[in-house]
């Protein structure tokens, strides 16, 4: 909740003996400026459609403590080949690079309308670090808080890309609700791309990134298509 104070209550297991607490509390962040104010996204970016509305939540806002401050970024929940809805959550390694920032996380869900913190919205609480990578800028995470229900987990498809197709972002700019933006997925032209770096360009159409929109992915196909969109990178 916004405001000066926080409480935070431990309940000490039945019959226990024990003063200690099993945690201390390392650091705070203080937020001192008015979100409400802040996360305005710019008037070009567009309201999520009803054919994404399903896959949309998938996508949350996550913040994170780095450097000292607190930032927030985007990242979508995937599914796996077992299919058994483990909490694997992609974003980028430019937001979230080590296992101190994943266990920062708080990842906001079903924050859809409104410019205003996202406080009221279901959240998840703790990460670790599975794996990541600066050449194509990702963060695997594996969830440690438990998940609302109703989420979406995302497919996707890790084989190589290099042809030209319509690409979907779903994101939260400005640190802002969640947006939609459209364009066309392609590599990148020669010299558009430094060398030991995996890139992928995409020209918007519709819509727009801005700052938060990091870690946001980039879908292949439509919902209307058998299997559904598959998230690229």
């Amino acid at each position: 909740n916004t405001g000066d104070t926080a409480v935070i209550e431990y309940f000490t297991p039945a019959k226990s003996n024990s003063a200690k607490t099993p945690f201390k509390v390392e650091s705070i962040a203080h937020v001192y400026k008015d979100m409400s104010v802040e996360a305005v996204a710019g008037a070009c970016e567009l309201e999520v459609s009803a054919e994404w509305q399903d896959v949309a939540k998938s996508v949350g806002r996550v913040d994170f403590v780095t450097g000292g401050s607190v930032a927030s970024c985007t990242g979508t929940l995937l599914n796996n080949l077992a299919n058994d809805q483990k909490p694997y959550f992609l974003t980028a390694n430019h937001c979230i690079g080590n296992q101190t920032e994943a266990q920062s996380v708080t990842v906001y869900w079903n924050y859809n309308t409104g410019d205003n913190p996202p406080f009221g919205t279901p959240q998840t609480n703790g990460a670790n670090l599975l794996v990541t990578g600066t050449s194509s800028d990702f963060s695997l995470l594996f969830l440690t808080g438990s998940l609302p229900g109703g989420l979406f987990f995302s497919g996707w498809d890790a084989s190589a890309f290099n042809s030209t197709a319509a690409g979907t972002a779903i994101h939260h700019p400005q640190a802002s609700h969640k947006r939609i933006s459209f364009g066309t997925a392609k590599q990148p032209s020669a010299g558009n791309c430094p060398p030991g770096l995996q890139c992928l360009r995409v020209d918007w159409t519709s819509g727009i990134t801005e700052v938060g929109s990091s870690g946001s992915g980039i879908w292949l196909g439509n919902p209307s298509d058998p299997g559904g969109p598959r998230l690229i990178g």
